[in-house]
């Protein structure tokens, strides 16, 4: 490598330089308002406190399709309102059966699930 060309590499490696220099601002920037996004995600959708039970009546029985294929769930009426739980695999609930639920408080009311104890005849 020549003086020219070893001059005209550390000028192109400065300029390289101070371009990302100004750059790296915005970086941090993105990176921290990803970070914020994450939390407030994380602080919605989180349990609060711990698991209570509840009670319902299977009102609708149906799949949903999950990356492991389709999973039986039931529209629920609970608590005045209608939840959608997800059922264990080989679940016998019927519309119109007693379900046992878990109830898990959330900063945007209540989530549900099915309890091990699972569904009943009235």
């Amino acid at each position: 490598m020549t003086r020219v060309d070893e001059r005209e590499f550390r000028r192109a490696l400065a300029a390289l330089k101070s371009e990302a220099g100004d750059h790296r601002g915005g970086l941090w920037l993105g990176i921290a308002i990803c970070a914020a996004l994450c939390g407030l995600m994380l602080l919605i959708t989180a349990p609060w406190n711990p698991i209570e039970p509840a009670r319902g009546v299977v009102i609708a029985l149906g799949f949903g399709e999950t990356d492991d294929g389709s999973r039986p769930y039931a529209n629920v009426s609970v608590d005045g309102g209608i939840a959608k739980v997800r059922l264990p695999m080989g679940s016998l609930c019927q519309t119109g059966d007693h379900i046992q639920l878990e109830r898990h408080k959330a900063p945007l009311g209540y989530r549900y699930s099915s309890a091990l104890a699972g569904c009943t005849r009235p």
